[in-house]
Order: C-alpha cells, then sequence, then structure tokens
C-alpha cells in the first residue's frame, strides 16, 4: 500500500479517486511504502491522460521531490545567443521554459523581465542562479525581499551546482536554433518530459496546449 504526507493531499485525492483500492492516506505517515509493479501499471493505465496522477506515480518510485507544486522553485541565468541578451528560466517542478530577451543585462532590466514572469505565474518560493552581478546585487536582494522568495546562489568556487539553469540554457540555444524558434519553443513546452514523463505544459496548466501537427523541428546543435 501507498502512504504519504498530508503536503501532497490535492494529488493524492485524484489518485485516490481513480484507484481506491490501489492506495490510501493517512495524515499520521510522512513516509511512502512502494506499490508492486503490477499495480503500477494498472494505476497507469487508469490515469493515462492526467498528468497530475502520472506525476503523483511517479512519486511512487521515487519519492516526493523537494519542490511540490509548478512555479515553488525556479532557476535563472542569463546567456548571449544569435546576437541577443537573453535570460533564461527553467521551473524545477515542470521543467517548463521561459526565455526573455533584455535590451541589455542591468539589474533593472532583468527584474522587469521577473515581474512580468511572477504576473503570468505568481511568486516563487525560492529562486536559483549563478553568481552573475544582476543577481548578488543590492538591488536585486532588496527586489527578493519585497517579492518575498529565497534567494539562493550557486557557490563562487563550485558554480556548476547552478546545473538546472545550465540546462535550461542548453535548451533556450537549441530553440533559437530552430528555423521558428517560437513554434519550437512551444514544440518544447508539450513534448514529454524524461524526467517526469509528461509535458511541461501539463505539469504547468494542467492541460496540453495546442499545437501545430505539421512542426518537425529538430533540436539541431546549440548556437555560440
Amino acid at each position: 500500500m501507498w502512504y504519504r504526507g498530508p503536503d501532497q493531499e490535492s494529488a493524492f485525492s485524484k489518485v485516490k479517486a481513480s484507484a481506491p483500492v490501489l492506495a490510501f492516506y493517512d495524515p499520521k505517515l510522512t513516509t511512502m511504502r512502494s506499490i508492486s509493479d503490477e499495480k503500477v501499471n494498472t494505476l497507469k493505465m487508469m490515469s493515462a491522460n492526467d498528468p497530475i496522477i502520472q506525476r503523483a506515480m511517479q512519486c511512487v518510485r521515487t519519492g516526493w521531490p523537494e519542490h511540490k507544486r509548478p512555479w515553488q522553485k525556479i532557476a535563472a541565468d542569463l546567456c548571449f545567443a544569435k546576437g541577443q541578451n537573453l535570460l533564461v528560466v527553467m521551473d524545477y517542478y515542470s521543467r517548463y521554459l521561459e526565455i526573455a530577451h533584455l535590451n541589455n543585462v542591468i539589474c533593472s532590466q532583468v527584474m522587469g523581465k521577473f515581474t512580468a514572469m511572477f504576473a503570468r505565474w505568481g511568486v516563487p518560493e525560492e529562486f536559483r542562479s549563478d553568481n552573475g552581478t544582476q543577481f548578488t546585487s543590492a538591488d536585486f536582494k532588496q527586489f527578493a525581499q519585497e517579492y518575498n522568495f529565497k534567494l539562493t546562489t550557486s557557490s563562487p568556487h563550485f558554480p556548476q551546482s547552478n546545473g538546472e539553469a545550465e540546462s535550461a540554457v542548453r535548451i533556450a540555444k537549441m530553440i533559437l536554433n530552430q528555423e521558428d524558434p517560437y513554434l519550437a519553443l512551444m514544440a518544447y513546452r508539450s513534448t514529454p518530459s524524461t524526467a517526469t514523463g509528461v509535458s511541461p505544459a501539463q505539469l504547468m496548466m494542467g492541460r496540453q496546449i495546442r499545437t501545430l501537427p505539421t512542426f518537425t523541428g529538430k533540436p539541431g546543435s546549440p548556437v555560440a
């Protein structure tokens, strides 16, 4: 049987509604025990079109992630590609990707892009970045206080610790290498992720987005 804690009540309620004989909730317990592969496969078949249940089923095997909902924790980085300055943001939970063009890389421009994203998705609880001056400046720290999110920067001695943002930059550069970057970004957002088993759009918005079935873009090589 599957035991889980109270933090995942919303997702679990959907699992329980779909397959009440396979799982049950006990708010006194905070650990999870795996159920058999046969029962996992049965529940997968019953919930094939529900991204929330699919995400919950992944957690049966791997444990609940530190980030339990979309846009709770995000990673960001700046890059330069195709003659453009870009702000690239990745949501840890859904792998949803945001790419914003910057006229320049001063802190006020970067903060302006974040306020637009926060208007769309809300304010995250945690923000991770490298030690770029835009993110370590007094202005950005004040911005984090005003918007009430935790600002975490990677260690200067171990910049690879911001791996989520670096991965997002690689994906963004591959998208910009396509003939139509907007279609490529739409294709990325609607394609199931190997990390989650469902598309970023499904986890971010609870639905699949409508795309063009004729799009045949391929990632290609990252641009410089």
